[in-house]
């Protein structure tokens, strides 16, 4: 398990940087987009972990990757977690002094699956053409993972379906039972919870794929001037997700007390179990999530072209690696 790819610049808690304390604790706020079965270890970090480190963690949840990314470029937050594309796209507009670096992963693979109505004569992601389809947000990551499968895996032109935009997750499955789109991209839980009370069926399966679904980026001018806290947070984080692999009763409480509700033990743990196998099987971000990134990214009418597209090396430059 790579550590986020980051070693402590400074012991944790040592002050220095922009956040406040409380207790002697260093705060660090962590702005999420589209909150789902994904953030548990950050449940995990704030609950047994982060004091370890010298860090109080705060989370912020915002609904949707480009609302968090905005808040993000406005000033909020310490850290923030969304889709790969919002950092790239922050940095290729060079929005923020100084830019931005990636510094870990929360998901090494896609998220998300297709779903239609179980009764629905919808079976495959050809048959999509000419139908309205349920994602988060315009330009969301669920809209650019179905462009990008559209057009490489399918040969069909994106621009022959209908993307409505619902916000949240368990308001595109209330869509797509009530009929209010025709299809649309779901996540766990509310994925189980369409499967398992058999309104839904599944169209098309993302999550075998690799991509940089999720990642934790910060601000370089912040990085330099307390790597430490930075540090100290995926060292948390980490912790975290070493501890739910190494000890699954654990794991298991964890996900009984942040995602037990509607859904039977079976159904949690099949979930538990896929997203340790996985989405949380690094915390680094790698280059090979760039690169599936960056593939996804330029075949998904996302407007980045290969001229102007971040590299690695820059992307991560700012993160302290000692």
């Amino acid at each position: 398990m790579a550590v986020g790819g980051l070693a402590a610049c400074s012991s944790p808690g040592d002050g220095g940087g922009g956040g406040s304390t409380d207790g002697g604790l260093q705060t660090v706020t962590v702005l999420e987009s589209s909150p789902g079965f994904f953030d548990l270890p950050i449940h995990v970090a704030m609950d047994d972990f982060d004091e370890q480190f010298g860090l109080n963690i705060d989370l912020t949840q915002v609904q949707g990757g480009g609302a968090a990314g905005q808040q993000f470029q406005g000033g909020t937050g310490d850290i923030a977690v969304t889709a790969a594309d919002i950092p790239l796209r922050i940095q290729m507009q060079d929005s923020i002094p100084g830019g931005i670096s990636i510094i870990g992963s929360n998901q090494f693979t896609m998220l998300y699956v297709m779903v239609a109505p179980a009764d629905s004569d919808i079976d495959s992601m050809d048959d999509l053409v000419g139908k309205k389809v349920g994602i988060t947000g315009p330009k969301s990551s669920s809209e650019l993972v179905t462009r990008w499968a559209m057009s490489t895996k399918f040969g069909m032109n994106p621009e022959d379906t209908e993307f409505v935009a619902l916000g949240s997750v368990p308001t595109i499955l209330e869509g797509i039972r009530n009929g209010s789109v025709d299809a649309g991209i779901l996540f766990s839980p509310a994925l189980e919870q369409g499967l398992g009370d058999g309104s839904v069926k599944v169209v098309f399966d993302f999550r075998d794929f690799p991509n940089g679904q999720n990642v934790f980026y910060a601000r370089n001018n912040d990085i330099e001037k307390d790597g430490s806290k930075f540090s100290s947070y995926m060292k948390a984080y980490t912790a975290a997700v070493e501890k739910m692999e190494s000890d699954p009763d654990y794991a298991f409480a964890a996900a009984k007390k942040y995602y037990g509700t509607g859904l039977s033990d079976d159904v949690l743990h099949q979930i538990l179990d896929f997203y340790l196998e996985k989405e949380w099987s690094e915390t680094e971000f790698t280059q090979a999530s760039y690169d599936a990134s960056k593939d996804m990214l330029l075949n998904s009418s996302s407007g980045f072209e290969e001229a102007t597209f971040p590299s690695y090396e820059e992307i991560t430059k700012g993160a302290p690696t000692s």
